[in-house]
């Protein structure tokens, strides 16, 4: 028997932030009109009840934690003023550790791009490095966080506090890969072509393959099988497959596509193509973990929030889960739109966060308006 909490929360387009859980295969709001927070980007801080971290924007802005109904803690370190923003309405880029003991987060600092590292209670945050861009990603046992900056790869050990280079050759602007047993992998490019590199941490890395452009790269969870969305032979901003890169180099999915999601048991997964039907609309499609197809959905426009994270697909995806934790939910805010004005005419605010059921099928789930949604992170447990 698998027992998980599973929870959602949304961002409405009028700034407020709602939250939901799954009781009985039935989605619930967790808030009454009082207890509704307001922000941006929330995500759930893992491990701690009904926390919710999320960027307040007022004369200024910085992050804050806690649950609906409760006065929320600002985060050390985290103010920022509009003209400082990462991006348009992006005041922060925040990452919990998969424990919920630390933080870290992107805020700019003038003309920089600044990594801070702020642990639960702490006074201070702690710069980590400064440029950009900055992608960061931790170690599923909370111990390392790997980070890529500009052409560097370094990792830090939050047992000890040191920063080790692991490259001087890191490419793609993308978040380094781990393995849920600790495998660290990225791409480097060196003598003319894209190595994939991988280690063991804190071991010596090796070289497993190389490409012959960019990449996304990904494990498949639960396992060391090392995937990748693959770069198409033009710059049209679209991947031309899914691949499987180790143990062996296979095909999963055909592109061309925009994103891709392993389900958190590794058993599915979700990919994002474009339709080109002219007015913007893709189609999300769900495969079982040899790439074969499971079905597809309709037609549909991202939300103007999700639009944001599709450029940045493999960091919202650690930050901000769109599979619930027992990987039978995928959540994601679109319009569909099968009545009305030609979306080219719509203001978009139609867009709804929509709940697809992996295992059931069958038409999505409505939970009201909304421009960006993500779940909790939590562990399955057996028994």
């Amino acid at each position: 028997m698998r027992c998980v909490d599973n929870r959602l929360v949304v961002a409405r387009s009028n700034g407020d932030i709602a939250s939901f859980n799954e009781r009985g295969h039935a989605w619930h709001a967790l808030d009454s009109s009082e207890s509704l927070r307001r922000g941006l980007w929330p995500a759930w801080r893992p491990g701690v009840g009904e926390e919710i971290t999320a960027s307040t924007v007022a004369a200024s802005s910085s992050l804050e934690s806690g649950a609906a109904g409760e006065t929320p803690a600002a985060i050390a370190g985290s103010e920022t003023v509009d003209e400082s923003f990462i991006g348009p309405g992006l005041p922060h880029y925040a990452l919990w550790s998969p424990d919920g003991r630390r933080i870290c987060y992107v805020v700019a600092d003038g003309q920089r791009l600044v990594l801070k590292l702020w642990e639960a209670t702490a006074e201070t945050s702690r710069v980590i490095v400064s440029g950009a861009p900055l992608f960061s990603a931790w170690s599923s046992d909370s111990r390392w966080l790997a980070v890529h900056h500009g052409s560097q790869l370094s990792v830090v050990d939050t047992q000890s506090a040191e920063q080790t280079l692991v490259s001087n050759f890191a490419v793609g602007f993308r978040a380094p890969a781990w393995s849920d047993s600790g495998r660290l992998a990225w791409l480097d490019a060196r003598d003319g072509s894209v190595e994939i590199r991988e280690a063991l941490v804190p071991d010596p890395a090796e070289t497993v393959g190389t490409l012959n452009g960019g990449a996304v790269l990904a494990y498949r969870p639960r396992s060391d099988e090392l995937t990748a969305a693959l770069a198409g032979p033009t710059d049209s901003g679209a991947f031309a497959e899914v691949a499987c890169l180790t143990p062996e180099r296979r095909r999963l999915v055909k592109g061309p596509l925009v994103g891709f999601w392993w389900s958190p048991d590794g058993q599915r997964l979700m990919t994002l193509h474009p339709t080109f039907s002219g007015d913007g609309r893709f189609q999300l499609r769900l495969h079982d973990a040899d790439g074969s197809l499971v079905r597809g959905s309709e037609g549909l426009i991202p939300a103007p929030g999700t639009a944001t994270t599709l450029a940045f697909f493999d960091q919202y995806r650690l930050s901000h889960p769109v599979w619930s934790s027992d990987s039978r939910w995928f959540v994601l805010c679109a319009s569909l739109p099968r009545e009305g004005p030609a979306p080219s005419f719509s203001d978009r605010k139609t867009s709804r966060a929509w709940l697809w059921d992996a295992a059931a099928g069958g038409s999505p789930a409505d939970l009201g308006e909304a421009t960006f949604a993500a779940f909790n992170r939590e562990e399955v447990n057996e028994g």
